[in-house]
């Protein structure tokens, strides 16, 4: 999009033909913004920079991509906040945004309202991120094949994916059976049910597992859904109960027992600790 349909010459001389101008009455799930070579990124259009604040302001989630988070800290919607920068702009950006808080070790970092990604192959976390989402995990692990993505290049950042690299395995059983799992989370199957949907024995299965994981099915079930869990208490404000039961634990004693065992704190004080460190928005 752009003021109006005038070609626009990106960096590296390639002009991009605009399909859309700019309109403050149109609804986005998010706006991308990608913003060239340094100094020139800080040389939007007064135009772009009006529109994205107006855009912001109206609620549309704004995601900056490489140098595109320093044009969302010079629109001053970072300011003491975290963003997830490229190392290469990381002095750029203190330098001219001191009250923005560069990680470099973060994929991405999704505030609601702000999202930055470094960009490069990193833009693939916040790909999988956002169809997780809105989605569903299962649909996420679809992308992982549709895309041909080897699963050991997702960032281990990726908590709420623990088992991308059974998905891809060479062991169907496993395979379709975290498929299974994946799309179950709320609603977990036995083992013995899912071998059954699977057209074999448990003990088949089973066996799979521990030569493809080192442990086995319930196990790993068991560790996708706290994952799920683990992530939905870092992205949402719904209540511990609720998390619970949306990840299949039979109540919340169950949960916080599985949870604190898992990530060394109960579910309640891990949010918290969250919060103090500005990884959740309070």
């Amino acid at each position: 999009m752009s003021k109006d349909k005038t070609p626009v010459r990106a960096s590296c001389g390639f002009e991009i033909l605009p399909t859309e101008i700019f309109n403050p009455q149109a609804k986005f799930d998010y706006l991308l913004v990608f913003a060239g070579l340094m100094p020139a990124a800080l040389m939007a259009p007064p135009e772009t920079r009006d529109y994205l604040q107006r855009m912001h302001a109206q609620g549309t989630p704004l995601v900056g991509i490489d140098t595109g988070v320093m044009l969302l800290a010079q629109l001053g919607l970072l300011d003491a906040r975290e963003c997830a920068m490229h190392f290469h702009h990381k002095t750029d950006l203190e330098e001219n945004f001191p009250a923005v808080r560069p990680v470099l070790d973060q994929p991405f970092i999704d505030l609601g309202d702000v999202i930055t990604c470094p960009g490069g192959a990193r833009a693939l976390d916040l790909i999988l991120h956002l169809i997780g989402k809105h989605c569903g995990k299962a649909r996420a692990q679809k992308a992982i094949r549709q895309l041909m993505i080897d699963p050991k290049h997702i960032s281990n950042t990726s908590a709420h994916m623990p088992y991308a690299n059974l998905t891809d395995c060479g062991d169907w059983r496993v395979e379709k059976a975290v498929a299974l799992m994946e799309g179950h989370v709320s609603t977990p199957l036995q083992v013995s049910e899912l071998a059954g949907l699977m057209g074999i024995s448990t003990r088949n299965l089973t066996r799979a597992f521990h030569e493809q994981a080192g442990e086995s099915p319930a196990v790993v079930f068991r560790n996708i859904r706290l994952a799920s869990s683990h992530w939905l208490l870092l992205n949402t404000n719904r209540s511990i109960a609720q998390i619970a039961y949306e990840c299949g634990f039979a109540d919340s004693a169950h949960f916080n027992r599985w949870f604190h065992k898992t990530y060394s704190l109960p579910p309640n004080e891990f949010r918290q600790s969250r919060k103090r460190l500005g990884q959740i928005d309070s």
